[in-house]
């Protein structure tokens, strides 16, 4: 099977701040540490994927060097409109956050450790496998000198601690003592209510981040690969000073330095020729041609001249010439609206016939007015479609007139065309109600002719074929609460499709 690799970038970004003094590079890195729940041995800036994947990915900071004494300020944001598809299909185009499409509540969406710093030891996060990823923790007993009250040493007070060994559900509590501000106290915070994410922290008390050679880490997101995802996207972060930023006590600036994440994968699978209309012919992915409401007809499949061709009808309900039989209108009410057919089902000889659509169908009649329209078409799947008609005046249903045909026209052929008629208790369909009509119905009720079709025997529109449309048949006859006595009535035209 042919096999469709595609790439996506995420990309890291840092910012670049020009001062006086000597110019040092700060880069910041977006990582993948995990997939579904599965550790990484280390972070990794490329990775294999299939959709519907968990990437578990960190920013990671490093390289401000002695330049830039510390960080005592800093600010990430990801920027959610910098998800680029370079080979934009439809339905295979997202990667995002988790929780990213219910804001304001993005939870274990993104987050950090805002607690493992010297201020609260031992204090982590949940990693990505626990329900309640991202929620801080603690993962000794206790740290108190003497008995933890209410989360408060009793002894040496105000110390943080807990009386239970890991708050993770389902994960493991995981401290970060290279959380880039763990070395002195700061404030913290994760803002996931915007689309563009945004991380920070500011230092107080002290220094603030001291580069010592390693990648600090500063942050995380959880992203979701849709099933069918498919291109190149590149997630960095908003390239604006007031957004993405860091500053230290001297006001040492730094230069920029991007290291992307690449994330490849082969998911949409194979390609094959999708009939978009009747005519309309075009190679794509399954998934582009689904949501476009086409017609797939299958890997490899090129478009060629009759590729998505108008098909052949093969049968319809009601068949052909059928003449419906039934009330003409609600009993011992007024003549309108009238009652019957409201809808048929054509089958062609090919799936292409799913794409069909309202300007490839025609309306043609013997006569009359008030006649119905089609105003909907449904692909039943199989080369089977339903034609739902209408009245345009009202979109209310409306059903062929009396004694006349009713035709459908397809792709402007007339020999794709179906028709039927329309004549009040002639249940044998030999264009003259009478009396023979009630024996057809009693031998069809009993079985001794073919099973008949709703309608031919349900003369009283109850949606069943039962002995109460005996009665029913007998009184269009008499006309029994109806406009006209129906016995002896005609349907003055030949089918125009007619054998």
């Amino acid at each position: 099977m042919k096999r469709v690799s595609r790439r996506i970038g995420l990309v890291a970004v840092g910012v670049s701040l020009l001062s006086m003094s000597a110019v040092q590079a700060i880069t910041v890195r977006v990582a993948a540490v995990g997939v579904n729940g599965v550790k990484l041995a280390a972070p990794v800036s490329s990775i294999n994927l299939v959709g519907g994947d968990l990437v578990e990915a960190e920013i990671l900071v490093s390289g401000w060097s002695d330049e830039l004494s510390s960080v005592s300020t800093w600010q990430v944001g990801l920027n959610n409109e910098s998800i680029i598809n370079d080979e934009p299909p439809i339905n295979c185009d997202t990667i995002k956050p988790l929780h990213f499409d219910n804001p304001p509540f993005r939870p274990a969406g993104a987050y950090m450790d805002r607690r493992s710093n010297q201020a609260a030891p031992g204090r982590g996060i949940c990693d990505a496998a626990s329900s309640n990823a991202g929620v801080s923790c603690i993962n000794a007993p206790s740290a108190c000198a003497g008995e933890c009250i209410d989360g408060l040493c009793a002894e040496d007070a105000g110390i943080m601690c807990a009386t239970a060994t890991n708050q993770c559900v389902g994960g493991d509590c995981i401290p970060r003592p290279d959380f880039m501000m763990a070395s002195g106290a700061a404030i913290c915070a994760v803002q996931t209510f915007a689309n563009n994410y945004v991380y920070g922290c500011t230092a107080f008390g002290g220094a603030g981040a001291i580069d010592d050679g390693s990648e600090f880490y500063a942050g995380t997101v959880l992203l979701e690969v849709s099933p069918g995802a498919l291109g190149t996207f590149n997630l960095q972060a908003v390239v604006n000073p007031t957004v993405t930023f860091f500053l230290s006590p001297s006001s040492v600036e730094a230069t920029l330095d991007l290291v992307p994440l690449e994330m490849i994968f082969d998911d949409c699978g194979d390609t094959g020729a999708c009939c978009t209309g009747i005519g309309a012919c075009e190679v794509m992915f399954p998934s582009q041609c689904n949501d476009l409401g086409g017609v797939y007809l299958g890997n490899f499949t090129s478009c060629g001249v009759d590729s998505c061709a108008c098909p052949q009808v093969v049968s319809s309900v009601p068949p052909n010439c059928a003449i419906d039989a039934r009330y003409p209108h609600v009993q011992n009410e007024n003549a309108f609206p009238r009652t019957g057919l409201d809808s048929v089902e054509i089958t062609f000889d090919s799936d292409v016939a799913g794409a069909m659509a309202l300007a490839d169908i025609e309306r043609q009649i013997t006569g009359g007015f008030g006649q119905p329209q089609p105003i909907s078409v449904t692909d039943l799947g199989g080369g089977t479609i339903r034609v739902d008609l209408a009245n345009l005046g009202t979109g209310q249903p409306t059903a062929i007139n009396n004694q006349h045909y009713y035709c459908l026209r397809f792709c402007g052929d007339d020999e794709r065309k179906v028709c039927w008629g329309r004549l009040p208790a002639d249940v044998n369909g030999d264009g003259t109600a009478s009396p023979a009509d009630i024996l057809e119905l009693i031998d069809g009720l009993n079985g001794v002719t073919a099973p008949q079709g709703l309608w031919q025997c349900d003369s009283d529109l109850s949606g069943a074929c039962n002995p109460a449309d005996i009665l029913g048949v007998i009184d269009m006859l008499n006309g029994a609460g109806f406009a006209v006595p129906w016995n002896g009535e005609t349907l003055p035209f030949n089918c125009p499709t007619a054998p």
